[in-house]
């Protein structure tokens, strides 16, 4: 087999009135292997046979290269690191879920080191020979690195490593589906296309496994549902074209001269080159390249990083912890977890109750399906309510995408506030002198309850279903 080490570049260009439309444009450096690989896979594009597969959970590991002092340069874009991070594992999630392929955040660091900073190409190479390997790889994930001295996104073949330019990590997460697509087995649609000149790579059109010159299987990106392609750019760059509006209008043809046949299932690859916002899509051929590279593991990088607790540990927060204080602002460190599945928590009543969450495997709780028990989160959520995904005390987690069974049960035994009180001590001393403000459930339970409050002295009354009240003295000495 070829391995590929995948450089992306990417070219802005103003199309009409559309102003700064982005497209993507790599190139492969192409390394002599084993054919072990290619002889490995089954070329099918049998979505009974994608089915059959059973579903893996990634860690993902985020890393910002920085100066060794710690900063970064005046050009370097600015951004919330970890805001960014968890927009990609949602789209990483919203795009490979369907084909049972789950991510798993497993959080951020920085590499502090000027040379790795500055460095635009060799970037893998100097990573894998870093005197300290712990201070640039987590062994156990995907990793996903943001340089702000490149402007192309890479990634080996087959190797959980994918290094992304600062401005695509901040701005969209085309790039990085992209490049995980590299690094779990696909190749571009495009790959190898030689334009007329012939050669044992170069992709035939047809799609007929009886024609004489099929060779969709063993040519090209060696998926057999993709389209034997150019890369399809946009109208003035000298390839075949692609209109704002994602419609195919070149007319290329392959290297035996005959006219290409461009769907637009073709156009909307995510491996294809084309514009970022046409592509939104793999084929059945493609997944199962990837959950079959996922299993043969050809070099042994990709099973390292898929977590052994499978989706239990989809149930556990990526930060905060438990029990936290429902009912005191003292300390907030609520159990968070990431974006990109529907979350829904349904109020759970077990037999003595769950100071801590039940275990993955405990069901033996009951739970309220519906009504006014239940509180739930998009996949698509926007990133300032990433926050607001916790697991609350009385209640359980069922990821829709992933079963209909609720886990993890975490009820202390007192059930959901139903309500409360506010009390200001308007002499900001305890007297009688006093502003009682009642709450419904919404209000006691808004995390942002006590930021929103002026400054002064109160008794926050929090009532719950069991009959029991929690009763917290604040001194608020400024917003």
């Amino acid at each position: 087999m070829k391995k590929l080490i995948f450089f992306c570049t990417f070219i802005v260009m103003a199309i009409g009135v559309q102003a700064q439309t982005e497209f993507l444009n790599c190139k492969a450096d192409i390394e002599s292997q084993s054919n072990l690989c290619d002889e490995s896979f089954t070329h099918s594009i049998d979505q009974a046979y994608l089915d059959s597969f059973e579903p893996v959970v990634f860690n993902v590991y985020f890393w910002e290269f920085k100066q060794t002092d710690g900063t970064l340069d005046a050009n370097a874009i600015p951004m919330d690191f970890e805001k960014e991070s968890l927009d990609i594992i949602a789209a990483l999630n919203i795009f490979y879920n369907p084909y049972g392929v789950y991510f798993k955040y497993y959080g951020i660091d920085t590499i502090n080191d000027t040379t790795l900073y500055e460095l635009y190409s060799g970037i893998f190479n100097y990573i894998n020979n870093y005197a300290n390997p712990a201070e640039v790889i987590e062994p156990n994930s995907i990793n996903i690195y943001a340089s702000a001295a490149i402007n192309y996104g890479t990634a080996p073949t087959f190797n959980p490593k994918v290094v992304i330019s600062r401005s695509k990590f901040k701005d969209e997460e085309y790039s990085t589906l992209h490049e995980i697509g590299h690094a779990l087995g696909l190749m571009h649609t495009h790959e190898f296309y030689t334009g007329t000149v012939t050669g044992e790579d170069c992709e035939h059109v047809t799609r007929n496994p009886l024609d004489t010159d099929y060779n969709a299987d063993i040519a090209g990106d060696r998926v057999t549902d993709t389209a034997a392609t150019t890369p399809l750019v946009q109208p003035g760059l000298g390839y075949n074209e692609v209109s704002a509006n994602c419609t195919y209008i070149g007319t290329g043809t392959d290297c035996e001269n005959d006219v290409l046949l461009i769907s637009p299932d073709d156009v909307h690859n995510i491996m294809a080159y084309t514009y970022n916002f046409c592509r939104d899509r793999i084929t059945i051929g493609q997944a199962i390249r990837i959950r079959e590279a996922i299993q043969i593991d050809c070099y042994g990088y990709l099973t390292a990083a898929i977590r052994t607790d499978g989706f239990a540990s989809l149930y556990e927060p990526y930060k905060g912890a438990y029990p936290y204080p429902n009912n005191t602002y003292a300390v907030y460190n609520p159990p968070l977890f990431q974006p990109g599945f529907d979350y829904k928590f349904l109020n759970c009543y077990p037999d003595g109750g769950y100071p801590q969450p039940a275990d993955y495997t405990d069901i033996s709780f009951s739970y309220i399906e519906g009504g006014l028990w239940w509180y739930g989160f998009n996949k698509y959520i926007l990133a300032p309510q990433y926050p607001t995904i916790i697991h609350k005390d009385g209640y359980a987690i069922r990821i829709e995408q992933i079963a209909q069974q609720p886990r993890k049960c975490y009820n202390t035994g007192q059930g959901p506030v139903i309500g409360g009180t506010v009390i200001k001590f308007n002499d900001n001393v305890l007297n009688t002198n006093v502003t009682i403000t009642p709450q419904d459930s919404t209000g006691i339970n808004n995390e942002a309850l006590i930021d929103n409050l002026d400054p002064g002295l109160y008794n926050v009354i929090k009532n719950y279903e069991n009959g029991n009240t929690q009763e917290t003295l604040i001194l608020k000495e400024n917003n």
